[in-house]
Parts: C-alpha cells; sequence; structure tokens
C-alpha cells in the first residue's frame, strides 16, 4: 500500500451486498457482503470480465435458510452460517442475526469490533 493511502473495502446487506460485490469486482476493490444474491451467472451483464476477479476479491456470509442468497450463483469466498430452526428465512436474512452469529464465533475479537455499539450485546441476547 502506498505511504498516505487507505484501503477500501466495500461492505453491504442484501441487494447492497450484491453492489458491493460488483463493484468491488469490476475495481479490484475488496468487498464483504451480507446475505447477498450470487453475481456468478450475471457477473457478464455487470461488465465483470472474468470470475477470476469475484474469486480474488469477494466475501460473502451466507446464512443457511436465506433465500435471498440463492438469487444467482454465488462465487468468491463464502461463509456459511447457521441459522436458528425457528427463525424464518425472513429471520435469517435479517443483518443483526449475521452479526450476532460471527460475535458469537469469533468472542475474543468482537469485543473491540463492536465496542462502539454499546446496545450490541443486548440485541444478540434477545
Amino acid at each position: 500500500m502506498v505511504p498516505g493511502r487507505r484501503r477500501v473495502v466495500l461492505t453491504g446487506h442484501s441487494l447492497g451486498g450484491a453492489v458491493a460485490n460488483i463493484v468491488g469486482a469490476k475495481l479490484r476493490l475488496r468487498a464483504v457482503a451480507f446475505s447477498p444474491p450470487g453475481i456468478y451467472w450475471s457477473s457478464h451483464k455487470f461488465g465483470i470480465p472474468s470470475t477470476d476477479r469475484i474469486d480474488a476479491e469477494v466475501f460473502s456470509v451466507v446464512p443457511e435458510r436465506d433465500v435471498v442468497p440463492s438469487i444467482d450463483r454465488q462465487r468468491g469466498l463464502v461463509q456459511y452460517i447457521t441459522c436458528p430452526e425457528e427463525f424464518s428465512s425472513i429471520g435469517c436474512h435479517d443483518i443483526i442475526h449475521s452479526l450476532c452469529n460471527l460475535a458469537n464465533a469469533c468472542r475474543d475479537y468482537s469485543k473491540d469490533i463492536f465496542n462502539p455499539f454499546p446496545d450490541f450485546d443486548s440485541e444478540c441476547s434477545s
């Protein structure tokens, strides 16, 4: 990285995650998306010249039973996470569920990450 320059990471949830993934693949920027529709079959339509770019730049967090990520095929690095049986497919799509799932799995790191959000722990316990 050039001194004085910042690294950009695109993020988004749902359709915003797909946009982050498309822009990231096109511009060779890292993208982290939560519950995004896939972009594999439609990549050519969005002007992504090669799926290698998707594989190199895109990271998606996909809850099981979430219907939105099943729109188109996922590519890149995909982390599948669990969703409780009592949740509907819409409940599995909720970003709070995904963040709580990751925070619980990465408890040692999540305190620092979510420290600016004091109400986050109470969201996860409800």
